[in-house]
């Protein structure tokens, strides 16, 4: 139970350190090239925000026990044709990440920077 836990954490912790430590020797770029441009700056943490902080850790912990339950279900009806499954449900759950990130698809209201 304890590789369930420590492994994505020590994953997280070696590509942090990657990033911010090594990628100035390989790309060439510091880690100035990681800043957000046109933020605006910040002042204080206020009870407004630590309260949408909780709402929304909340809300993807439900969401993730959703997903859990979705694959748990699924699970009997793929293990039976998996080889024929599998490749079919991978586009199916990158589909909307990569259609809001290569510019497919937006949100109203949230068009291209010119």
């Amino acid at each position: 139970m304890a590789t369930i836990v420590l492994i994505p954490g020590l994953l997280g912790a070696g590509l942090g350190s990657l990033i911010f430590i090594g990628l100035d020797a390989w790309t060439g770029y510091g880690t100035f090239s990681l800043r957000v441009p046109n933020l605006p700056p910040f002042t204080h943490l206020d009870v407004g925000m630590f309260g949408w902080a909780l709402a929304i850790g909340a809300a993807a912990a439900v969401v993730t026990f959703g997903i859990r339950w979705l694959a748990l279900f699924l699970r009997p009806h793929v293990e039976r044709r998996l080889l024929l499954l599998t490749p079919l449900a991978g586009p199916q759950c990158i589909e909307p990440l990569c259609r809001t990130t290569l510019g497919g698809s937006r949100p109203p209201g949230r068009g291209r920077e010119p």
